[in-house]
């Protein structure tokens, strides 16, 4: 899940994993970070966990996954390489970038 923050002019990725294998969710970060790195010049913070735990319907307890995309160069090319499907999120990506 992608989501923008207006007023820290930031993207935010992030991704709830079970408790019992969020260090492979953590792997996965790490690897979407390179990635992002070496084939779109997307610098990003390295992977971390918030600190709240979720507990689901079903009982099982999540920690959310996180990494942010701050500096205007890479947002830049986020929104050139990659981008938004969801339009409302586009335009705030383009309002943080003006």
């Amino acid at each position: 899940e992608g989501s923008i923050d207006l007023k820290s002019r930031y993207i935010e990725i992030q991704m709830y994993k079970s408790v019992d294998i969020v260090e492979n969710g953590i792997n996965f970060f790490k690897n979407i970070k390179t990635y992002l790195e070496k084939y779109f010049n997307i610098k990003t913070t390295n992977p971390f966990l918030e600190n709240r735990v979720n507990i689901r319907k079903d009982g099982r307890k999540t920690r959310a996954i996180r990494l942010k995309i701050k500096n205007k160069e890479s947002l830049e090319n986020f929104r050139k390489y990659i981008g938004f499907d969801d339009e409302n999120k586009a335009n705030r990506l383009i309002r943080i970038l003006n």
